[in-house]
């Protein structure tokens, strides 16, 4: 996450540019086939109805799988203001636009939350704890940084004073 200071505010930015890049490129590709089984393609005429149809429900797969990935990620922007003692989380991506706004005397704690990605690897979100008992990420994205997540992580503690 990329933490910026402005007077009485901070702000913390995930880096969801690579994972939309990534879910582009599969909607892409996945239109592209649609469009070569429908005709783009040159020999589009040589191939059988069932090889036509084949290329469309793969590209068909492909492409809504691009969509998925996108609507799986969407960008967040948090904003803590010291001065109202608030917490602004803006999300956004293909589903649009979502805002939530809390007190800073709502919060119990900010965590690191640790999980697995595909591989076994440790990947990381930083994550607040509701004195509710709520648990809000402060990103949707899992990330395999550790210290830039832990330093997000102080970030907020500090700055919301817990």
């Amino acid at each position: 996450m990329r933490i910026t200071r402005e007077g009485g505010r901070v702000f913390l930015r995930d880096q969801a540019a690579l994972f939309w890049a990534l879910g582009i490129f599969l909607s892409a590709g996945g239109a592209l086939a649609i469009a070569m089984s429908l005709g783009l393609a040159q020999n589009t005429d040589e191939l059988k109805p069932w090889e036509r149809l084949a290329g469309a429900a793969v590209g068909l797969g492909v492409f809504a799988g691009g969509l998925w990935w996108l609507a799986q990620n969407p960008g967040t922007k948090v904003e803590l203001d010291r001065t109202r003692r608030s917490l602004r989380l803006v999300r956004w991506g293909i589903l649009g636009r979502e805002v939530r706004e809390l007190r800073f005397d709502q919060l119990e704690s900010v965590v690191a939350e640790e999980s697995e990605n595909g591989d076994g690897g440790k990947v990381w979100r930083p994550t607040v704890r509701l004195r509710s008992g709520d648990v809000l990420p402060l990103s949707l994205l899992w990330s395999h940084d550790e210290s830039g997540i832990r330093s997000a992580v102080t970030t907020v503690t500090e700055a919301c004073g817990l």
